[in-house]
């Protein structure tokens, strides 16, 4: 044997630890590697984490960013406050093909016309029963805060009702209310 061949043989030893399954014994007993040499993956990775992580992923930035008072001045929003007091809106329910937005809020439903939103909605007055308000009270709550009958669930029923609930002074009340069409 020649230095040579020991060279080789101890070369084949080290490549024996790194060849894949693929590989297979030549001619000569020797192995023949199949496309797999230790430092390319290394090398693979130090390219992959050189590259600029935000190449492939496109920003998500607005073209156009417009304050609250710019859109005011545009007219291009509607100011809709409901009570004097607050809103409290809870629940929400979007029906595009009857043309409504129903606003579940404290002790009110409101029924908006979505492509009219500068029209004066028409609302339903749901408070809690006084009772319920009074043992609200007496049990320490604040009786504007806790004890309204706040409207959780809108959900429509059928073509003419929507089914909704509130919490009607910490004893839920559900109820089918009757919501004519759009042009009604």
């Amino acid at each position: 044997m020649t230095t040579g061949d020991s060279a080789s043989q101890s070369q084949n030893k080290a490549w024996a630890l790194f060849c894949l399954p693929g590989c297979n014994y030549g001619r000569e007993g020797r192995r023949t590697l199949v496309l797999i040499y230790p430092v390319f993956p290394f090398v693979g990775l130090i390219l992959l984490a050189s590259l600029p992580f935000g190449a492939s992923i496109k920003q998500s930035v607005p073209r156009v960013k417009l304050s609250y008072r710019e859109l005011l001045q545009t007219g291009s929003i509607y100011l809709f406050s409901g009570p004097a007091d607050g809103l409290h809106s809870h629940s929400l329910l979007l029906d595009e093909e009857k043309g409504r937005l129903l606003l579940g809020a404290r002790d009110h439903i409101y029924l908006l016309d979505p492509n009219n939103l500068g029209k004066d909605p028409r609302k339903i007055f749901w408070p809690a029963p006084r009772d319920r308000v009074e043992t609200c009270k007496l049990a320490g709550k604040s009786a504007n805060l806790e004890c309204a009958n706040f409207v959780r669930v809108l959900h429509n029923y059928n073509r003419t009702h929507v089914y909704a609930c509130g919490t009607g002074g910490f004893h839920p009340t559900c109820a089918f209310i009757e919501i004519a069409g759009q042009n009604e």
